[in-house]
């Protein structure tokens, strides 16, 4: 009965090292932390199957000892293989999400921009984007490869209709069409790199509520009532990307943040 526990027991281990993997790569855990439980737990799982192989072929007098190389399987797996945390990304301010996101302040200059307006509200606004695209395309004689920055803005928010001036167009090829300023000054910028193409419209929304619920209120700064997306030639690659940025300022002591 003994050899048969001292035998049976390898694997029992790394079948439980095996489901803490797999627990973890279903979790919800931050990301950072998963990449370090995953570690330890691979670590573990092939530190008990090197053990166990030394048992099997008689290279290793004691399974005591051989079980031990599971728990020090750890430490080469994570010094070789180490987490990078959010201060060492490459964006100062770190990953904020599963979907990819990354999350900056900067300074931006005055920019003008030429294309179609159209006061739409947030029920149509998943219709209205791509019709007045399409729009736009047509009035500028097609969409050039490879495409210039495409700007979609919103501003002007009423939070009792919902409703808000919607602007689509680039910064140049429609001179001729309506212009649309974007203001100099701070702009907070969110880069959104959803993993499935069909996540785009819950990355951009997940992004839009992490800032104005849990980056806004304590940030000392209040938005200006505009937001835009820009699309580059990323947008469309085998990874594609796409940036939010939120106009800024500081806020006045006791006024009511603007979102």
């Amino acid at each position: 009965m003994k050899e048969f526990i001292l035998a049976a027991l390898p694997w029992v281990l790394c079948g439980i090292a095996v489901a803490i993997i797999c627990a973890n790569l279903a979790g919800s855990k931050q990301k950072t932390q998963k990449k370090l439980d995953r570690r330890i737990a691979l670590g573990l799982a092939l530190g008990l199957m090197f053990g166990s192989a030394l048992n099997a072929a008689g290279l290793w007098g004691s399974h005591g000892l051989g079980l031990a190389l599971g728990p020090c399987g750890v430490w080469p797996w994570r010094c070789c293989c180490p987490t990078k945390t959010a201060a060492q990304t490459d964006r100062p301010e770190g990953r904020f999400s599963r979907m990819g996101s990354f999350f900056v302040t900067l300074q931006q200059p005055r920019q003008t921009l030429y294309g179609l307006h159209r006061y739409t509200n947030d029920r149509d606004q998943s219709r209205d984007i791509p019709m007045l695209s399409r729009q736009f395309y047509d009035r500028t004689g097609g969409k050039p490869q490879p495409a210039p920055a495409f700007y979609v803005v919103s501003r002007d928010y009423e939070p009792s209709a919902g409703a808000f001036v919607l602007f689509v167009g680039d910064g140049g090829s429609g001179r001729t069409l309506e212009p649309e300023v974007l203001p100099e000054g701070t702009y907070a910028v969110i880069t959104v790199r959803p993993k499935l193409g069909f996540l785009w419209g819950a990355a951009i929304g997940q992004a839009k509520r992490w800032f104005y619920t849990k980056w806004l209120p304590g940030s000392g700064y209040e938005a200006r009532n505009l937001e835009y997306e820009l699309h580059t030639e990323q947008s469309t690659g085998k990874h594609p990307s796409v940036e939010l940025r939120f106009a800024i300022q500081p806020a006045e002591p006791g006024k009511e943040r603007t979102v």
